[in-house]
């Protein structure tokens, strides 16, 4: 190994901790998308609407997925089930209000 080089050990956790990254991104991403008051057929107080909540989505889904691809690749399995978690939470709190109405 040169001197110069970076160790597998430190690449992997340099890796780790863009995965760590990743999730609080989709954490925030999902607490936006939950919390923010937005308005479809008009603008809410904040001035956000429908595209808004769309595109909050849509980084989420970009996250989401480079997220699982480098857990997965680093074998990260507890990371990668962290991340399977957060939608499927989402899903089963939502389930019981739209089921009720």
């Amino acid at each position: 190994m040169q001197s110069g080089s970076v160790s597998d050990e430190a690449r992997r956790e340099a890796r780790t901790h863009r995965v760590l990254v990743l999730l609080a991104v989709q954490v925030a991403l999902l607490l936006a998308a939950v919390l923010l008051p937005i308005g479809f057929d008009r603008s809410s107080r904040l001035g956000l609407d429908f595209g808004h909540l769309l595109l909050l989505l849509a980084l989420y889904a970009l996250v989401w997925v480079r997220g699982l691809w480098l857990a997965f690749g680093l074998r990260r399995f507890g990371l990668a089930f962290v991340q399977l978690a957060l939608p499927a939470s989402f899903v089963v709190l939502a389930l019981p209000a739209v089921l009720g109405s």
